[in-house]
């Protein structure tokens, strides 16, 4: 009797909780919705359950019913930048939403550099946590978490940002959203999915890597980690791909650091990064990223050769990079505390590029092609217009022959080329430039970027 009676109240108790109508935790009341497309709004209730859903920017109730596998969804149309409004959902159980707002959405992901805080030291920390009062910038921090298999839940809830979110929040994250929300003058939400010493398999696909070959080989020099998952997909699997298909305008991301050690081949596992995450999105979203900065404690020249594969990764169609070779301040130390020009700069790509606002040009210059003309080798440069050295000699240009040995350069700007030769070296093949972990910016130009590194043999 006692044991029928346990497996009666154990039913019921099961039956309530899942006929409860729920929601994704980042589909709550303060979330910033993407203004002016369709976006999807899901959750979970009993099976064959009925699902309504009425929006305060719409007179039509949305009805569905909940599958077998208990999912149910609604794509709905979202008007321009506005709110708060609320968004009420009934099935056995009502759900209301409160303080919604709609604007941009994006998604800010990385290692330590994007989650560093406030709190945890950045320039004028103490004035920029106190004037941190923005009811129109919305905030949501992805819990940490680690799985083998894709993850339907994540936890975290959206705060609007005051001095106490804002003091753990990511810093390049806050400056990013505040910069883009004083040019657009719409409500920003920022979500923030990060794991401090992380290297990029962990954010990528497991198929995705141990489908190429190369990257695959390479994934195999991340050592373990008591810190952070060093298991290739575990977080796109744990913070990623829960997100989708939740709408966002686009990615920002700063990572490098730990993958130093394969960093020959860190363009070709961020290319499949990038693809993986616009797969799971069905939608080619912008992605801009950081260059990681000097810094003087790697060993021989892996953090150049990072610095460089993060360069190749612009031929990746819709990416832009920040440069930090002149903002980034101490090279013995890994973690920048200018987070602002860091902040100010993404959003400025993102001003530029994906809201055409093109005043907002901070596209550093970067290598194009070269040509052989004699003895002379000509460098030709992308977003190069008045590009200068800020010193009589042009410094940091290396040439070398099929030898495949490098010599400094005599070097010649001209317009948005260089012209470059060495005694050294009668038939030019190969050039490089700023080739060193600890380089600082040699060449800017006409907007004060610098240029950035590169190596023609790599």
């Amino acid at each position: 009797m006692r044991t029928s009676t346990l497996i009666l109240l154990l039913g019921c108790f099961i039956s309530s909780v899942f006929a409860n109508v729920s929601l994704p935790s980042f589909i709550s009341s303060n979330m910033v919705l993407q203004q002016n497309t369709d976006v999807v709004i899901w959750g979970w209730a009993l099976p064959d359950e009925e699902v309504s859903m009425l929006t305060g920017w719409e007179d039509s109730v949305y009805v569905t019913k909940a599958g077998l596998d208990s999912t149910w969804q609604f794509t709905i149309p979202t008007p321009k930048a506005g709110g708060p409004y609320t968004i009420r959902f009934q099935g056995y159980n009502s759900i209301l939403l409160q303080n919604i707002l709609i604007g941009e959405v994006w998604i800010c992901a990385g290692a330590s550099n994007m989650e560093w805080s406030a709190k945890k030291g950045i320039n004028n920390a103490e004035r920029e946590m106190s004037s941190a009062n923005f009811s129109e910038i919305r905030m949501f921090t992805v819990a940490k978490q680690a799985s083998e298999v894709k993850q339907n839940h994540v936890q975290g809830r959206w705060n609007a940002c005051s001095p106490k979110v804002m003091s753990d929040f990511s810093a390049a994250a806050y400056f990013f959203a505040r910069e883009l929300q004083k040019e657009l003058n719409v409500p920003i939400g920022i979500i923030q999915a990060t794991w401090s010493e992380t290297s990029a398999e962990v954010w990528t696909p497991y198929d995705a890597i141990f489908t190429n070959r190369k990257i695959a080989d390479a994934s195999l020099k991340i050592k373990e980690n008591n810190n952070c998952p060093t298991t290739p997909g575990v977080l796109y699997n744990g913070m990623i791909a829960p997100l989708a298909p939740f709408k966002i305008k686009g990615f920002i991301w700063y990572q490098g650091e730990a993958n130093v050690v394969n960093a020959r081949t860190y363009d070709l596992l961020m290319e499949a990064l990038i693809e993986a995450w616009r797969d799971a999105w069905d939608e080619d979203l912008p992605f801009y990223f950081v260059q990681i900065a000097p810094y003087a404690n790697y060993e021989e020249e892996t953090g150049v050769l990072l610095q460089n594969a993060q360069r190749k990764t612009l031929r990746v169609m819709q990416t832009a990079m920040v440069i930090t070779t002149d903002i980034s301040g101490d090279i013995s130390n890994q973690h920048p505390t200018n987070k602002q020009d860091v902040g100010r700069r993404f959003a400025h790509l993102a001003l530029e590029h994906t809201y055409a606002k093109t005043q907002f040009n901070v596209n550093p210059p970067v290598y194009r092609s070269k040509k052989v003309q004699g003895k002379k080798l000509i460098v030709y440069f992308d977003n190069a217009l008045g590009l200068h050295s800020k010193f009589k000699i042009v410094e940091g240009f290396e040439i070398a022959g099929k030898d495949g040995v490098f010599y400094p350069a005599q070097a010649k700007i001209e317009g948005t080329s260089v012209e470059l030769s060495s005694k050294q070296v009668p038939m030019p093949v190969h050039v490089r430039f700023a080739w060193s972990n600890t380089a600082r910016p040699l060449i800017f130009n006409a907007l004060d970027i610098p240029l950035s590194c590169f190596n023609t043999k790599e």
